[in-house]
């Protein structure tokens, strides 16, 4: 009988602050419901071959957009990307030189970008090989940059560190022209024009830069051309046709390697061999693509893309002796895709 009745007096004083709580609590049956909702945008991602949510991508990716770096320096990628995590660059000489590595892969080079395929409208810059020179990235027409990281050999050939994947700005919605100028110390001039044509069924973007750069060691000038075209056309309510191309005109000037001694006494001194041979890198490269996009089905849910492009590359460095260089080279991709829900 004790037992019973401390049982009930527990559970007395336990029900208490339970009633106590449901006394207070506001009655909700007559509101009216919650009818704000936000819809945040979509970020697609393009550089996985072929288009995801990036919430629906299993490893690391990041995006850059043009707003993030439109008034930084960007004169090189150093300017651009230093911040995102786990990608390291390095220009050996201050200038387009440089070398890339993700989370490690690329870091063995001594030059140049090895092990990372890098794209260019989703057009591959890399050669055969893995090397690639990206003198043709024009900070001022890229609109956004998609860095995939980890081993996407599966997707790509060559690349087992990453993707970095520039993509021109074609996401303009009226028409727009600007002169730019950009000028620092040691002899930096960047100058040049954007132009944003759109009408009904087309979109055109030029760019033209024009880039001087004497460098901060001795013999270690750049100069270069760089010329980029978009054109965009809808043919049909679900068709898209692009033509994209660009020309690079330059060259750079290296100044070569020091010995500890001869960077203590002058940091800013090019290697006397490397003056003596003239060492340089001088480039000239164009391309041409075209890619065709179409959507058809009930619901649309079927895709299809063509591209094809053509690259011509002229390369001459000077070292010990003369190395010139020429490649011709023609590309074609076909892929379909189904989007069906399980």
């Amino acid at each position: 009988m004790t037992i019973r009745l401390t049982g009930l007096i527990f559970f007395l004083f336990s029900s208490i602050p339970l009633f106590a709580i449901w006394s207070v609590l506001p009655d909700t049956s007559n509101q009216a419901p919650d009818t704000l909702i936000n819809d945040l945008n979509e970020v697609v991602i393009t550089g996985t071959r072929v288009s995801k949510k990036i919430i629906d991508i299993p490893y690391s990716v990041s995006r850059i957009n043009y707003v993030e770096y439109r008034y930084s320096k960007k004169v090189g990628s150093t300017d651009v990307l230093e911040g995102v995590p786990g990608l390291f660059l390095q220009s050996r000489y201050g200038n387009h030189d440089v070398r890339f590595s993700i989370r490690g892969f690329g870091s063995r080079s001594n030059s140049g970008i090895r092990g990372i395929r890098i794209l260019l409208d989703d057009i591959p810059e890399s050669e055969p090989d893995g090397q690639t020179r990206i003198e043709a990235i024009d900070f001022n027409s890229i609109g956004r940059i998609e860095i995939v990281k980890g081993n996407s050999s599966s997707l790509y050939t060559n690349a087992p560190g990453g993707v970095v994947n520039f993509i021109n700005d074609m996401g303009f919605h009226r028409s727009s022209s600007e002169v730019f100028y950009q000028g620092g110390s040691f002899g930096l001039n960047r100058f040049g024009f954007k132009s944003k044509v759109k009408s009904k069924k087309y979109k055109l973007l030029t760019t033209y830069s024009r880039h001087l750069y004497d460098g901060y060691r001795e013999h270690s000038q750049e100069k270069w051309h760089i010329l980029n075209m978009v054109m965009e056309t809808n043919p049909s309510e679900n068709t898209t046709l692009k033509i994209m191309g660009y020309f690079v005109d330059g060259f750079i000037k290296l100044p070569g390697s020091l010995t500890k001694e001869e960077f203590e006494a002058d940091p800013y001194q090019a290697d006397q061999r490397s003056i003596d041979r003239d060492q340089s890198r001088v480039s000239t490269k164009g391309r041409l693509g075209i890619r065709y996009n179409a959507k058809f089905g009930k619901n649309k849910n079927n895709e299809i893309e063509f591209t094809s492009y053509g690259t011509i590359k002229y390369f001459e460095r000077t070292s010990g002796n003369f190395r010139i260089i020429n490649r011709y080279g023609l590309g074609t991709r076909l892929q379909y895709i189904n989007r069906t829900e399980i």
